[in-house]
């Protein structure tokens, strides 16, 4: 296929939001690896229904996001 104008699902458009919104919320000047985890996480898709199932919980994931990052930005 040639042409044509690339564009991304609706779940990976909301994901990448979401990660946007996360980003700001914790002051980053960059959409960081932990803010579009966060956000895959939220958005309802099979990746966080994967991720949900593998037993992650959201106050833990950001608990471990925390201690990971320490603070910094």
């Amino acid at each position: 296929m040639s042409g044509g104008e690339p564009y991304l699902s609706r779940t990976s458009n909301d994901v990448l939001q979401k990660s946007l919104d996360i980003a700001k919320k914790q002051g980053d000047e960059y959409v960081t690896l932990e803010a579009m985890l966060l956000a895959l996480f939220e958005i309802n898709s099979p990746a966080s229904t994967i991720l949900k199932d593998a037993g992650l919980n959201g106050k833990e994931l950001e608990a471990a996001i925390a201690e990971l990052r320490k603070g910094k930005k």
